[in-house]
């Protein structure tokens, strides 16, 4: 453990860019628009949450109609407002694990560190393992503490300017459903890891094998496969398994069933209170329904074959 951990640093260290630049750029950004609209008031007076029809002239005003609201209601509409401050940063995490997956095992080859990394008591099975580790586990978690990060500063910011316009603040700390949010979020990230590692385990293969230009490698077979399978087939069985493992598709269907509960849509200010109600209080166990998936344990035994495939490289193609 204490050789993985170390690795893991050295995977930190050189991907700090992408694993921790990137999103706290992007989540700054995120917080000077919101703040500014919000807290400002400029963009105040058209708002209109499920088509409720009220509109807020402040941010102190926004928190005294929020007060007026039902305590699952305010509860989820908090959870909402957080998850969707953090959210943009996870956009680009499927690009940043992407780059770390292909240029881990390619671009020790092309410097030859790998000949240092030899020499240590480290085997190949570690190496590739911890390339594996940082993109599927150490940079959902950096993403994910930096997304925690931006919520709580946005929880105070909007504290002290709520408390300046004279509104309710004590209603935005929604604690259980933040806790609530700040476990559902990594179990997600877990689930979706393990729908999406085959698609990775792929990208890191061609990172181990690829002589040069391994973006080239990555990318050019799934495109030749699905032009093949689209001209002379008529089908696109090969691009729909490959987003629905990107995307862990069935793991977003089962949070949404749980959520609407088998009810029909109802629309209009009734319609929203029920949504948010619902997301105030996730079910935790509806995030392992996709476990039964036979389609996942045969994406595991892919990325298990890729991975094998990638430490024989390292070992003997290097």
């Amino acid at each position: 453990m204490s050789k993985f951990i170390s690795l893991a640093r050295r995977e930190l260290i050189e991907h700090r860019t992408g694993l921790i630049y990137a999103p706290a750029i992007i989540l700054t950004l995120v917080l000077v628009v919101v703040i500014t609209s919000l807290g400002f008031g400029s963009g105040m007076t058209n708002a209109n949450f499920g088509g409720t029809g009220n509109s807020y002239t402040s941010l102190g005003d926004l928190l005294s109609k929020l007060s007026e609201s039902e305590a699952m209601v305010r509860a989820g509409l908090v959870g909402t407002f957080l998850n969707s401050i953090s959210s943009p940063a996870f956009l680009i995490l499927p690009f940043v694990i992407f780059f770390i997956m292909l240029g881990g095992l390619y671009e020790e080859r092309r410097d030859r560190s790998f000949l240092f990394w030899k020499s240590m008591p480290v085997s190949d099975t570690w190496e590739v393992l911890a390339r594996l580790g940082a993109g599927m586990i150490l940079a959902p978690l950096c993403f994910l503490l930096i997304g925690m990060a931006a919520q709580v500063i946005a929880l105070l910011i909007f504290t002290v300017l709520g408390a300046v316009q004279g509104g309710p603040v004590g209603d935005l700390w929604q604690v259980g459903t933040i806790l609530r949010n700040w476990i559902h979020m990594p179990l997600f990230f877990l689930m979706w890891a393990l729908w999406s590692v085959p698609v990775f385990a792929w990208v890191l293969f061609c990172g181990a094998y690829a002589p040069r230009a391994p973006f080239m490698y990555a990318i050019l077979p799934p495109l030749v496969i699905m032009l093949f399978e689209g001209l002379y087939l008529k089908t696109t069985h090969f691009a729909a398994w490959i987003g629905i493992h990107l995307t862990a598709m069935p793991v977003a269907e089962d949070m949404a069933q749980d959520i609407i509960g088998g009810h029909t849509v109802i629309r209009g200010e009734d319609g929203f209170n029920f949504l948010m109600s619902s997301v105030a209080h996730p079910d935790l166990g509806v995030l392992f329904t996709s476990f039964g998936n036979p389609d996942l344990w045969i994406g595991l035994l892919v990325a298990a074959v890729l991975v094998y495939g990638a430490i024989w490289l390292r070992r003997y193609n290097s």
